[in-house]
């Protein structure tokens, strides 16, 4: 029987040599299967440890092994280029996967948006805001409260006929009063007080009835507003009642004015930069 031709391993035949071949050709059955092995595994120049396990895990790879772990990311500190996609159930250490869904829809950083929102309380606004649109509520001051805080429709009915107007405080017998573009706080009428003594010390919004048989002195207020009014009636019929002034000008005059008509009340009224004048 001839010789098998071989170059690797798949090329032998099992069933050769059969037992009516010639003993003188063993030596060349010999070189043929060290031929057909050397040439099969040409690189082998080494002690070949992996198990047939190992080796069987090799089993329908399509590629080099070494060129595809290294298109594969570390497990530890990889750094990803490219559009990545994940799963819809990803999570990321304690953030879940419907939190990483949130995120849908942004269109910007979500810190500079949110440093351009204002905080629902201890905020403070600025510019124009328009809420036509919408309704806005705030908190009902107490009435007579003064300050700068938004005036619901509750305050604004509750103080309409109060008996605490804002800035009520400061303004005694004073009415409200405007003169067609300015509302301010007027005296309509003055209020009598009947002096009994022989001094008194005037109170804007008032009118002075002096009644004590002797002369009797009534000092203007000290530090008087524009449009203070003060009026003067002499029931004593006296015509040496003083007016003392109080460190302001009378009519113009930086004197005190003695009231020498005891018929005729006086009426004197505060103008800032003249004093004090007479207006009836």
């Amino acid at each position: 029987m001839p010789l098998e031709t071989v170059n690797y391993i798949s090329d032998f035949n099992p069933l050769w040599p059969l037992g009516s071949d010639p003993k003188s050709n063993g030596d060349n059955h010999l070189q043929i299967i060290k031929f057909g092995t050397k040439n099969t595994f040409p690189n082998i120049t080494g002690q070949v440890t992996p198990t047939h396990v190992e080796i069987n895990y090799l089993s329908g790879v399509t590629s080099n092994v070494q060129v595809q772990l290294g298109n594969k990311a570390n497990t530890a500190s990889p750094t990803f280029t490219g559009t990545v996609v994940l799963p819809s159930t990803t999570s990321i250490g304690t953030v879940t996967d419907a939190e990483i869904s949130r995120l849908s829809g942004v269109s910007s950083a979500i810190q500079t948006q949110l440093d351009g929102k204002g905080a629902i309380t201890g905020q403070t606004w600025s510019g124009a805001h328009d809420f036509t649109a919408g309704s806005v509520n705030v908190p009902t001051a107490m009435a007579g409260d003064a300050s700068t805080k938004a005036a619901s429709t509750a305050f604004v009915a509750g103080v309409a006929f109060s008996s605490a107007l804002p800035g009520i405080s400061g303004n005694p017998f004073k009415f409200t009063a405007n003169d067609g573009s300015v509302a301010s706080w007027r005296y309509p009428f003055l209020f009598s007080e009947s002096v009994t003594g022989t001094s008194v010390t005037a109170v804007a919004g008032k009118r002075y009835r002096l009644q004590n048989a002797a002369a009797t002195t009534v000092t203007l207020p000290a530090s008087p507003s524009d449009g203070d009014v003060v009026g003067i009636a002499s029931l004593n019929r006296r015509k040496d009642n003083v007016v003392a002034r109080n460190g302001q000008n009378i009519c113009g005059l930086a004197e005190n004015m003695t009231i020498g008509n005891p018929y005729f009340p006086l009426v004197l009224e505060f103008r800032t930069g003249y004093g004090w004048e007479l207006v009836a």
